[in-house]
Formats: C-alpha cells, sequence, structure tokens
C-alpha cells in the first residue's frame, strides 16, 4: 500500500506543467545566450589579432619592395 502511494504522489509531484516547460526553456535560452556572448569575444579578439598581424604583414612587404628596389638599383651600379 505504501509503495502504491508513493507511486501515485511521486507522478502528482513529477507531473508536467507548462511553466516548468517554459522555466526549462528559459533557463536553456539563458545557456544559449551565455555561449554565444562568450565566443562572440573569442571571435573578436582573434579578429584583432588577425588584424595586428595583418598590418604587420604588410609593414613587412613595403620594407621587402624597398630593399627589392635598393639592391637592384645597386646592382645596376655595379655592373
Amino acid at each position: 500500500m505504501k509503495t502504491l502511494i508513493a507511486s501515485i504522489v511521486a507522478r502528482i509531484v513529477r507531473a508536467p506543467s507548462t511553466e516548468k516547460a517554459i522555466a526549462g526553456f528559459t533557463k536553456a535560452l539563458d545557456v544559449l545566450e551565455a555561449v554565444v556572448a562568450h565566443e562572440t569575444r573569442i571571435v573578436e579578439k582573434h579578429d584583432a589579432e588577425i588584424a595586428a598581424k595583418i598590418e604587420q604583414q604588410n609593414a613587412a612587404k613595403e620594407r621587402l619592395d624597398r630593399a627589392a628596389k635598393i639592391s637592384k638599383r645597386f646592382t645596376k651600379l655595379v655592373a
């Protein structure tokens, strides 16, 4: 008899409801929004690092071009 009553009480207490479902979805959405915000910060950080590296690369290419031009001029003078 106790197990029957306990079983009935357990089913009543655990009965699904609209409020519980909405609360579950709301919690899941909050977690997903936090994940999106976190990943956005990471992407923005990587974007900034990439932009800095691109600037460094462009500066190095300009130095390379200048050195190549000067090298050609000296080669012509020596020849």
